[in-house]
């Protein structure tokens, strides 16, 4: 079975953009999340942070010391990669 576009979608969804002090996360109830390793990097491609989660729930947040600017979000879990573009305010 393949997993449809509109899936990865709604799989990862940025509770809040621009983010304020956190990256919050909402994960779909209906997917059974096992580890995924969320990682920010600067416009430019250089990785800023990595962290790797166990077992997350309904929802991720992540502190972050990040300035003004836009960021990709990376997320990796068994099924694939997911990048979202974010902006910090």
């Amino acid at each position: 079975l393949g997993v449809s576009e509109t899936d990865l979608v709604h799989k990862y969804l940025l509770v809040r953009n621009p983010v304020g002090q956190q990256i919050q996360l909402k994960l779909d109830a209906s997917v059974a999340y096992g580890s995924i390793e969320v990682s920010v990097n600067a416009i430019t491609g250089q990785q800023l942070f990595s962290k790797k989660i166990l077992n997350p729930s309904q929802e991720i947040s992540i502190d972050h010391t990040l300035t003004s600017g836009i960021y990709l979000l990376n997320i990796s879990d068994a099924d694939g990669e997911y990048h979202l573009k974010f902006m910090v305010k």
